[in-house]
């Protein structure tokens, strides 16, 4: 019965994207073509990049990205997801697309655009982003589902819940996620009259019910566990409380006495920054230890689902209504939690027994420190690569000096390969996990603080949020796949 329960929601599921990607394309044309037409009868539409503009470019470019992602699902799924020994085969396409993202957006920083474009080049490396994040997302749930042992199987999720049952749960969230965000984006068009306030309050709505409505629907259709229906409604919540808590602290203004604040004004805003990144870093020990208890690992990366239940719709609202997205990097540290248990799980495979590190060990120590290193190592590079396109380097220079510095790590690392054991690539991942999570709190709340002050560092904040922080979570991740995908070679 539930084998051919699984068959049955396994092409519902493929027969699902195929529908929803078709149609979204459709969609997308239909948009695409609407603003030609604009173009054509306003021949100065694009002239003045305004945020109507950018919002109008957006839109086509959600619907377009969704159908792309849908349509990869499908193939990714048929051709890695239908055997068990295909699956961790499957983390060779995630290693490309993050590459690909990576190069891409390095490409974009080194070409030199007119200022005026700056708004629409940012506009589609973070809609970008966020399509990538949702297939990592989306892809690294349904490799752990695949991963957990039978007994945990039984245990989280009951004896009625398949192991297939698992592996489509991802795709078929992801994709309903991505559909119902799509289609609400249209719902706008039947609010165009309101005002701005009374939008923002049906996109509220949209961002939270939509999500709930969809995980009430999926409950009912899929055999989805109590467990399951509870982390993912836990992450979907999550999200919403840490994007108002944030949102909401990052743009209060702590008031005095006139003069007060003069010498020490600094701390106002230092204050904003950190008391919001704690209550962030909160948010995620709890999500974890709640998942971890409810539903294992893959509780952890189904929850981080719930937690960009609403990205499609966000790419959109969130750009233009500057709401805080500390959530995203709440979801990219899951995520990487999730990696790391699919780091263990091949490792055991691999010596067929379990394994225990020792965290007092030399290696152990050395991969920590290491990862502190390299991180930083990371956001400097990053943050000179920008730094020299604004000074107005030549771009050949700064190309040649990047792939000399990629060829350098690259050799260096061939060279220490003998000398990795599993201690200390553990420890390394480990390492990168926390402080990736760490920094890019920190970072994204103070970008968030800092652009409601009068417009300081106003230069800067675009480039924090756009390359810096994208280009370290997805550096950080790709070392994490990279470990897993060598662990059959190292000693």
């Amino acid at each position: 019965m539930n084998s051919f329960l699984d068959i049955f929601m396994s092409d519902f599921i493929n027969l699902f994207m195929g529908i929803s990607s078709a149609s979204l394309f459709f969609v997308f044309l239909i948009i695409f073509l609407m603003l030609v037409y604009k173009k054509i009868k306003y021949p100065k539409f694009f002239k003045e990049i305004t945020e109507d503009v950018e919002y109008k470019i957006s839109e086509p470019l959600n619907f377009f990205l969704s159908s792309v992602t849908l349509f990869s699902y499908g193939i990714i799924k048929y051709f890695f997801f239908t055997k068990m020994d295909m699956v961790l085969n499957s983390l060779w396409i995630l290693l490309g697309i993050i590459s690909v993202n990576i190069l891409f957006k390095m490409a974009c920083i080194l070409i030199k655009a007119k200022s005026k474009l700056n708004p629409m080049r940012n506009l589609f490396l973070r809609i970008i982003d966020n399509y990538v994040m949702i297939i990592t997302i989306t892809l690294s749930s349904a490799i752990i589902a695949s991963q957990i042992p039978i007994v945990d199987i039984s245990k989280f999720f009951g004896y009625d819940v398949s192991r297939f049952s698992l592996i489509n749960l991802p795709f078929f969230l992801s994709s309903l996620f991505i559909s119902v965000s799509c289609f609400s984006l249209l719902c706008q068009y039947f609010f165009i009259k309101m005002d701005q306030e009374t939008k923002s309050n049906v996109n509220e709505i949209f961002k939270v019910i939509l999500p709930l409505v969809t995980m009430a629907f999926v409950t009912v259709l899929y055999p989805l566990s109590y467990n399951l229906f509870m982390v993912i409604s836990v992450g979907i919540l999550s999200k919403y409380i840490a994007e108002k808590i944030s949102t909401y602290l990052n743009r209060r203004k702590i008031s005095g006495k006139k003069g007060t604040l003069t010498t020490l004004s600094f701390l106002s805003p230092t204050s904003n920054i950190f008391f919001s990144s704690l209550i962030g870093l909160a948010i995620m020990v709890v999500l974890i230890f709640t998942c971890l208890n409810s539903a294992g690992f893959f509780g952890v990366t189904v929850a981080s689902l719930g937690l960009i239940s609403s990205t499609v719709l966000t790419s959109n609202v969130n750009i233009f209504d500057k709401q805080s997205e500390s959530y995203k990097y709440i979801a990219k540290t899951l995520n990487n939690v999730a990696l790391f248990y699919i780091f263990f799980e091949t490792l055991e495979f691999i010596y067929k027994t379990q394994i225990h590190i020792n965290i007092s060990s030399n290696n152990v120590i050395i991969g920590l420190f290491t990862s502190i290193v390299l991180i930083m190592f990371n956001v400097l590079k990053i943050i000179n690569l920008a730094k020299y396109i604004q000074l107005s380097a030549k771009h050949a220079y700064i190309a040649v000096r990047t792939l000399i510095y990629i060829v350098m790590f690259a050799v260096c690392f061939y060279y220490l390969l003998p000398f990795i054991n599993y201690e200390l690539l553990g420890a390394l991942v480990l390492g990168l996990i926390i402080m990736t999570a760490f920094i890019s709190i920190l970072v994204i709340n103070g970008i968030d603080v800092f652009e409601t002050q009068d417009g300081k560092a106003f230069l800067i904040t675009p480039l924090l949020r756009n390359t810096v922080l994208p280009l370290t979570n997805q550096i950080t991740t790709l070392i994490i796949i990279v470990t897993v995908l060598l662990l059959p070679i190292i000693k």
